[in-house]
C-alpha cells in the first residue's frame, strides 16, 4: 500500500480524478462552455475518458447533469457530497438526490 493511499484512503489517480470531476461539475452547472471544452479544462485528455469517469463517479452523463441543473436552478446539488458517498451510491443517476 502506498503512502498516499494510507494517508488519504484512495489512490493518487482516484484523488486526481475526483478533483477533476468536482471541477467539471462546477463548470457544467455554472457555464455554457461545451462539454468537450470542460473535459479538457478539467484535465482529461479525451472526451471518452471524461464521459466514462463522470458517469462512473456521478451516475449520469455530463450532458444529463447539466440539463438537470439548468432546469432546476440548483447548481451545486452534488457538489458537497463526499467522494466516498458518491462512489458507494448504487448504479443509476444520482441527479436530484442531493
Amino acid at each position: 500500500m502506498t503512502q498516499f493511499r494510507k494517508a488519504f484512503g484512495m489512490s493518487l489517480v482516484t484523488c486526481i480524478n475526483a478533483h477533476r470531476i468536482t471541477h467539471s461539475k462546477r463548470m457544467l452547472s455554472t457555464t455554457t462552455e461545451q462539454v468537450l471544452t470542460i473535459a479538457y479544462e478539467s484535465g482529461f485528455g479525451s472526451l471518452s475518458r471524461f464521459n466514462d469517469a463522470f458517469r462512473r463517479t456521478v451516475g449520469c452523463t455530463p450532458r444529463q447533469f447539466r440539463t438537470f441543473h439548468q432546469t432546476t436552478r440548483s447548481p451545486v446539488t452534488l457538489q458537497n457530497l463526499p467522494i466516498e458517498e458518491i462512489r458507494t451510491k448504487p448504479s443509476g443517476p444520482l441527479i436530484g438526490t442531493g
